[in-house]
């Protein structure tokens, strides 16, 4: 559960600053980190991936708008 979300997260951001040329790779690997978790929890039919869904919607939407 939230283990493999911090590891997912950890990886991510590595993979986009070594990578990418992102300017936010904290958001930007919080935000697919938490959507891999709710797809996770959604395949495995856990309720909590709506939690995981919002919680990665209120990073997301607002981060698209600062990116443009």
């Amino acid at each position: 559960g939230l283990t493999g979300f911090a590891i997912a997260w950890v990886t991510i951001y590595f993979l986009l600053t070594g990578l990418t040329d992102s300017n936010t790779p904290i958001l930007d690997s919080l935000v697919s980190s938490s959507a891999v978790t709710a797809m996770w929890w959604m395949a495995q039919r856990k309720i909590e991936n709506w939690l995981a869904w919002i919680f990665s919607n209120i990073v997301a939407i607002p981060l698209n708008f600062y990116k443009g």
